[in-house]
């Protein structure tokens, strides 16, 4: 049911005819029947838009400390030697209200013929807080920077950005505000490459239709209108779009300041501020600024949506002193997204860039200033890049399987060569076999790594590699073993490989992989065996290994502690945003979706990921509660987080002893009437055959 409320922006007298408010409102006086009809048009109504969550049932959650674990034990033996690694990662977090703390961090240890090896790190530390009433996030500590106009940066400071998970889901992405005029009452179907994607009925006059889901491929939209007199009639509004494209009206912003990351002792200040609008539904605009020591960018473009495809523009110039020396350059870059109906094809993206030889990003700006002082050579995939090209295709074959082809050069300037990669593939299935077959070729230029500083730089590389994979089914259940094959062929060795896995046990939380492989360059067979447990608390793994001249074996662990103020509860894992089940007594229920999590001894469990700022429906199957004087009065709950949100859910249960009493048939008893107890609370139900169902603290009534 949609509810719909008249949006007046300006204050009414207490007494008003409706005319008054637009010309194309009316009514009409039923005397018979003491009816009043009115009719507004759809455009002045104001529309809960598809997958709207009241901001009055969000929970900000409860106060909790929890955090993630995960360990790793590594022993391999090679050639007569035996090397020992270990490691274990802790994401920490603290939930007051709405203000979240989280940490990162983690430990390592080696052990090996040249000696032993421990270092411990925190990765990571910073606070949030979700600002519903501005749609953003606020964050404060270790921050990166989004990358979409400049180079993302790694940095300490503060940030202020859109978090578009605050909306709902019919506003996220990019989908065309629709316009139209309807003669009579009429009924709108909206179509995208002959499906039906939104379908609603409106009034005489002015409509708009601006809560279109996003759809996972592109098309331009078949807009019908179905008048109440027979007449239809049709237009279409194209539909492509671009990663920069923003829905008509809507606005995107993201404001960060702070001392960037990994560049030594020197000043690394800056600020950023970055925006996107969408004007209309065929022009996005964006534009950004950069400004750090000594070092100033500014960039703008625009997103254009076409009969033809989606054209996207940018453009950016930079000024910068580097020890003394002044840089100014420029980049211009276009891209295109385009999807060809008739023929299936879809163009996800081509783009192109070129960059002027003194165009610096920031980051680079800050390794070149610190190389000169310690004599290194800074290294990063944007310092003196030329131009770049990329593309990615993907055609449909229909029932003759699907082929897609990919690749991006990146040229530089000096005597770095360029870098290219291109992959052309198949893929189709045949009855319950799917397979795939694909080509790629790998050229790599005189570059060590990204964001590095060295003084060795390493020769130029060149690989062509050619895959082909078969995968299928032993067996027609949803559960049933897999069997992948799979062997590529390059221009120094092939190689070939078998894997079964699938899963065992009754709730399928033992999962297996067992593979054998065979390389031809070193004539040498391989075998394997993985497995993972996901127990109710936790989640355990371990492996073995063996080839030609060595061993290996590993365990693992990864799960979650979450400690509240009814005591320390485990789970298998936890993410952002999770749940904490409180059940008293109920030990032993399996809680939906939960990753085999169950309510424990104490009352409590973990609902591992919930999905913010919508409704989340959690609940409980009571089929294993270990006491069977307990009984679950409710099982379902709905609730409807902060992002980050760690919130309590409470479910209610009834100690007590249950008892089936037979009346006689001689005083009929209501069926389906309430049974009370003494005090007046209901403890059961009237049944069939005149038999009453009860539960009660003691073994009578």
């Amino acid at each position: 049911t949609e509810i719909y409320t008249l949006s007046l922006h300006d204050a009414l007298p207490i007494c008003i005819e409706l005319n008054q408010i637009h010309d194309d409102v009316s009514e009409t006086f039923d005397a018979a029947n003491f009816r009043v009809s009115v009719v507004v048009p759809q455009i002045l109504l104001k529309k809960m838009p598809q997958g709207n969550v009241n901001e009055f049932d969000l929970d900000p959650g409860s106060t909790m400390l929890f955090s993630n674990y995960l360990g790793n034990y590594y022993k391999n033996k090679a050639n007569g030697q035996t090397s020992d690694y270990g490691f274990a990662s802790f994401n920490l977090g603290l939930n007051l209200g709405t203000w979240q703390f989280r940490q990162q961090a983690s430990y390592s240890y080696n052990s090996s013929v040249s000696g032993n090896n421990s270092e411990f790190n925190w990765i990571r530390s910073y606070l949030q807080k979700p600002i519903i009433s501005l749609k953003s996030m606020l964050v404060v500590g270790d921050i990166y920077t989004v990358g979409s106009q400049f180079s993302s940066l790694a940095f300490k400071g503060v940030q202020l950005m859109s978090d578009e998970r605050m909306l709902p889901d019919s506003q996220k992405g990019y989908a065309p505000v629709i316009r139209g005029i309807a003669t009579t009452t009429a009924r709108v179907v909206v179509k995208q490459n002959g499906v039906e994607i939104y379908q609603t009925t409106v009034s005489p006059g002015q409509f708009e239709i601006n809560d279109l889901y996003p759809t996972s491929y592109e098309g331009d939209l078949l807009v019908e209108i179905n008048e109440s007199n027979g007449k239809v009639s049709s237009f279409t509004v194209p539909f492509t779009a671009l990663p920069e494209s923003v829905r008509s009206g809507s606005m995107k912003y993201n404001i960060s300041a702070g001392e960037v990351n990994d560049f030594g002792s020197q000043h690394s200040l800056f600020s950023d501020l970055f925006f996107q609008y969408g004007l209309s539904n065929t022009i996005t605009l964006n534009s950004g600024i950069r400004v750090g020591h000594q070092y100033q960018a500014l960039s703008a473009g625009a997103v254009l949506a076409t009969r033809l495809g989606a054209f996207g523009f940018n453009s950016a110039v930079s000024n910068t002193d580097i020890d003394g020396q002044i840089y100014q350059g420029g980049r211009l870059g276009v891209n295109y997204s385009r999807t060809f109906s008739p023929t299936n094809t879809v163009i996800t993206l081509a783009g192109y860039k070129y960059s002027t030889k003194n165009f610096r990003e920031y980051n680079d700006v800050l390794g070149l200033r610190e190389s000169s002082r310690n004599g290194m050579v800074w290294n990063s995939n944007t310092y003196n890049q030329e131009s770049q090209f990329t593309l990615s295709v993907n055609q449909s074959l229909n029932t003759w399987g699907e082929l897609y082809i990919s690749g991006s050069i990146n040229n530089y300037y000096g005597s770095k060569g360029h870098d290219a990669q291109y992959q052309i593939g198949y893929s189709n299935t045949y009855k319950n076999l799917a397979y795939n077959i694909a080509y790629s070729r790998q050229k790599t230029g005189q570059i060590v790594s990204n964001n590095t500083f060295s003084s060795v730089h390493s020769d130029s590389t060149s690989e062509d590699l050619l895959m082909l994979s078969v995968s299928v089914p032993l067996g027609v259940s949803d559960y049933s073993p897999m069997l992948a094959l799979s062997s590529s062929h390059s221009s120094e060795d092939s190689s070939y490989q078998a894997n079964l896995s699938g899963l065992i046990g009754e709730e399928k939380t033992l999962s297996y992989s067992a593979n054998i492989d065979y390389d031809t360059q070193n004539n040498a067979v391989g075998s394997g065996l993985h497995l993972i447990k996901q127990l109710p608390y936790s989640t355990i793994s371990g492996s073995i290994s063996n080839g030609k001249n060595y061993t290996q074996s590993s365990v693992g662990i990864q799960g979650a502690l979450v400690a509240h103020s009814g005591g320390l509860t485990l789970g298998p894992r936890i993410s952002d945003s999770f749940a904490l089940v409180e059940a008293k007594g109920a030990s032993g229920a399996r809680v939906n979706n939960g990753m085999g999590a169950k309510i424990d001894p104490f009352g409590y469990a973990i609902v591992p990921s919930l999905v913010p700022f919508q409704y989340n429906n959690v609940s409980l199957d009571g089929k294993n509660i270990s006491n069977n004087n307990i009984e679950l009065l409710e099982n379902t709950k709905q609730i409807a987080p902060y992002s980050g949100a760690s919130v309590k859910v409470r479910f209610k249960t009834q100690i007590g002893y249950p008892i089936l009493i037979s009346v006689s048939p001689e005083t009929p008893l209501p069926l389906g009437e309430n049974v009370m107890n003494g005090d007046g609370h209901v403890v059961g139900i009237v049944g069939q055959g005149n038999q009453i169902y009860a539960r009660t603290e003691h073994n009578s009534l």
